[in-house]
């Protein structure tokens, strides 16, 4: 067994209404990797950005989930269109009865998102582009995403694009973080699964899409911390088996939703795991909850893991 120490994040935010409590911790996979066996493989390295940024197609409708305490009005003000608008592409979703987890679509987002997709005026850069072939020939990929600004960030989303060798766009997908925050000199990777037959020679790109600062009035995320993290790889080197505790530092609200996101990296630093845990249990202030799960490696050996928390009232 290899044992390595793990970051912890401290993330700050801004207030939602409180959610509905569930009885027990539960671990929710953010990717599916119960398929993957050693023979998965790397591709060669990514396009250069110039050319990823002149061959990528035009980002696709931009969508946002409910969450509880969401108001029509606060997502038209967050996301910069009109409630009228906002009303206008969701004709089916009622203002005054909207349902946690219904997905509604942003208009006039693909203009929005051209207009947030430079690193001006948020100093959001792309570290690497990794994807890694299946056995099956699907993808799974990954766009590290760096926030070497003085501000937290959230709505981040990203393409990973697919170019053959003309650097043609063969297959789009649209990914985001794991967490709903990228907190102020912190990085987090994005994901995508491209669907079997991918073709061979292709290489990956990607460009961001959005991220906005979280604005300093309200408290919509806790500050939260993980303390006793524990890593521990198994023989393989391909699963490693993660405990510790987050602990709730915000002496305001209860936290009733707790997010821990893992990051696995092998030798050189690439990422060749993902996965988040998260559960609705109330945690008090002051207080601390015990999480324990597993993240997988698609290709190679996991050489450490790094964590971040986010906690929202």
């Amino acid at each position: 067994m290899k044992q390595r120490g793990l970051l912890a994040l401290l993330l700050f935010c801004v207030a939602c209404s409180p959610q509905e409590s569930a009885a027990s911790p539960t671990a929710r996979a953010l990717l599916p990797y119960a398929t993957v066996t050693p023979t998965a493989t790397s591709l060669p390295p990514q396009l250069p950005t110039d050319v990823i940024e002149a061959a990528v197609p035009s980002p696709t409708p931009f969508s946002y989930t409910i969450e509880h305490g969401d108001t029509m009005s606060a997502i038209a003000e967050r996301f910069r269109v009109s409630v009228d608008d906002l009303r206008a592409a969701n004709p089916d979703v009622s203002p005054a009865a909207m349902s946690i987890g219904t997905v509604l679509r942003i208009p006039s987002a693909s203009g929005y998102l051209e207009d947030v997709a430079t690193p001006t005026p948020f100093p959001v850069r792309i570290r690497q582009v990794n994807c890694h072939r299946t056995p099956e020939a699907g993808l799974w990929c990954f766009l590290l995403i760096a926030n070497d600004g003085d501000h937290a960030l959230e709505n981040v989303a990203a393409q990973i694009t697919l170019f053959d060798a003309d650097t043609q766009p063969v297959g789009s997908l649209t990914a985001f973080l794991p967490l709903d925050i990228l907190p102020s000199g912190t990085s987090l990777p994005v994901s995508a699964f491209f669907e079997p037959p991918v073709p061979a020679a292709v290489l990956p790109g990607g460009r961001l899409l959005s991220a906005m600062p979280v604005g300093e009035e309200g408290g919509r995320y806790l500050r939260a911390v993980i303390r006793s993290a524990l890593v521990e790889i198994d023989w393989t080197g391909r699963l490693a088996d993660v405990r510790g505790e987050v602990f709730l530092e915000d002496a305001s609200v209860d936290a009733r939703l707790i997010r821990v996101a893992a990051t696995a990296f092998d030798a050189a630093g690439t990422v060749i795991g993902l996965r988040r845990w998260e559960t609705g249990e109330v945690l008090p202030p002051g207080s601390s909850l015990q999480f324990e799960f597993s993240v997988s490696s698609v290709a190679g050996e996991i050489d450490h893991v790094d964590l971040a928390v986010e906690a929202r009232p």
